[in-house]
């Protein structure tokens, strides 16, 4: 069935909606559920996804290294020619919420 899907529809994408048109929904959006406190903990501080070899087994030293490294980041677009100020704080800003 998926190979003459692929045939008659020449593409990948095109033969899921086709088959999804059909009525073989096996590829379905998945819905987000809310995170429970064990996954928070594990997302806010990435366990499992050390940032170098240096904080591989120290967790609660990512946070910290991650904003010794923006505040570093910060200083060097401060100073790069261009960049207005109201644009730095932007970028700042940005960058602030996405590290938390």
């Amino acid at each position: 069935m998926i190979d003459e899907a692929l045939v008659d529809d020449a593409g990948v994408g095109a033969a899921i909606e086709a088959l999804r048109g059909s009525g073989h929904c096996r590829l379905r959006p998945i819905k987000p559920t809310p995170l429970g406190p064990l996954a928070s903990f594990i997302a806010t501080f990435h366990i499992g996804d050390p940032v170098g070899p240096a904080d591989s087994w120290r967790p609660w030293r990512r946070r910290r290294q991650l904003a010794v490294e923006l505040e570093r980041m910060v200083a060097r677009l401060r100073k790069t020619p261009g960049v207005s100020e109201r644009e730095a704080d932007a970028i700042v800003a940005q960058a602030s919420v996405s590290a938390v």
